[in-house]
């Protein structure tokens, strides 16, 4: 995983980040399906985070460090955060999330 120094903006209030903002360093492509409740995935598009909105009937994918190097296509920088309480009204979900990667 390659790390990032450039886009160290402050986080949303009531929000922890887990581990750092990265690309994925191994893979072309990284495809997430998730259900979550207290987790975030967030990507960089040059001017800030923004959320994907991920779900379980649903694939996001977003180019990783070695479709670069391939196509030259610019990689993903993202972030995972993860609420510091649970939402209000009967519990959590599991906080699942499916990636798929295509590697060499």
């Amino acid at each position: 995983t390659l790390l990032s120094k450039g886009h160290k903006e402050p986080l949303e209030k009531g929000r922890l980040t887990i581990g750092v903002e990265h690309v994925d360093g191994s893979k072309f492509l990284t495809g997430l399906a998730s259900e979550r409740d207290i987790l975030t995935t967030q990507i960089h598009n040059g001017e800030g985070w923004v959320d994907l909105p991920l779900t379980s009937d649903s694939l996001a994918i977003f180019p990783s460090q070695k479709i670069t190097k391939e196509f030259g296509f610019a990689p993903t920088l993202h972030r995972i955060l993860m609420e510091k309480k649970a939402p209000n009204g009967g519990g959590t979900k599991r906080n699942i999330t499916l990636s798929l990667s295509i590697v060499d």
